[in-house]
């Protein structure tokens, strides 16, 4: 491996950190409580867990990585795990322990650590092979991990095409990653506004196989990702630059309980993708979720003229 690859700003799940831009999102799972994910180019590759636990009942670094050594050594009763060193150190300013041992013909690196403001306890898990040398790609790593953020944050989100930024009260509830088809759903944790990104490749074969960007917005946002959340009824297309924006709405005898749609939808042939944008809301949130929309839109669009490089569309 080349330890001087570039590193790129990764997030997910409320976590970041810095890692080389050839490592791919391989693995995830988790709620807001509990989660992991996993990142690789093969080998080497960095696993990250976190589980909630409430502050009166953190438990110290060691506690942490003792636990999940035992679990490790667990699941490789055949190959014991040697501890080749271990040293005190800090992540994101909070103390952590990190831990260096040899399992199955493999170099391992765990770093353990508390975090009192997100009331979590973490462990970042780094495997690789004897003869890479990773020393300073390990430090680096964990010297860019936060899992934390200050009032009026975005938390970035990267998926395979498009790395987003929302504000900390908004999580992933669903996704699904595919070469003909991607998504992800956002929601608001204490409110009915939902976000959905949605993207395609190929779109040249795509497009011809379903008839036109509205056809696939309705076959691939509507049916696969959007009857999840509400049943629509007429839904209005509207082409303006390039962009088609989406609007529709639930029926309901009370005006101020329908849920409404609003998207946007497009083509990008420099990239090759297919993107959309959807909000879904109650009335009375219509216009707040029409920012976090439109502040995404900018993101997506403006990213072309070097919006942000965290935000590029890759």
């Amino acid at each position: 491996m080349n330890v001087m690859a570039n590193l790129v700003n990764f997030g997910w799940r409320h976590i970041e950190l810095l890692v080389p831009k050839e490592w791919n999102l391989a693995s995830e799972k988790g709620s807001m409580r509990k989660g992991y994910f996993r990142l690789e180019e093969d080998i080497p590759r960095l696993e990250l867990l976190w589980e909630k636990i409430p502050f009166e009942k953190a438990p110290d670094h060691e506690k942490i990585l003792n636990e999940y050594l035992r679990s490790v050594e667990k699941k490789n009763k055949e190959k014991k795990l040697i501890q080749v060193g271990r040293e005190e150190i800090k992540i994101n300013g909070h103390p952590a322990i990190l831990y260096r041992g040899r399992i199955n013909n493999m170099l391992i690196t765990i770093s353990a650590w508390y975090c009192e403001k997100s009331e979590k306890a973490f462990l970042s898990v780094i495997y690789f092979k004897p003869s890479d040398d990773i020393k300073q790609l390990t430090k680096d790593i964990q010297r860019s991990i936060r899992c934390h953020f200050p009032d009026g944050y975005k938390i970035l989100w990267s998926t395979y095409a498009v790395s987003l930024r929302l504000p900390k009260n908004y999580y992933l509830v669903d996704g699904k990653f595919s070469a003909l088809f991607s998504y992800v759903i956002f929601k608001e944790v204490k409110k009915e506004i939902y976000i959905v990104l949605g993207y395609s490749g190929v779109p040249k074969h795509i497009l011809k196989k379903v008839g036109g960007l509205k056809e696939w917005y309705e076959k691939f946002i509507i049916k696969k990702t959007l009857k999840k959340i509400l049943k629509l009824g007429k839904v209005i297309y509207e082409e303006k630059e390039n962009i088609i924006t989406i609007k529709a709405k639930t029926s309901s005898l009370i005006p101020f309980q329908s849920k409404i749609l609003r998207g946007y939808l497009w083509l990008d042939e420099m990239r090759e993708r297919i993107f959309s944008l959807s909000s879904v809301s109650p009335k009375k949130l219509e216009e707040e979720s029409q920012i976090i929309l439109k502040d995404l839109l900018q993101q997506m669009i403006g990213a072309k003229e070097g919006y942000g490089a965290d935000l590029a569309i890759k």
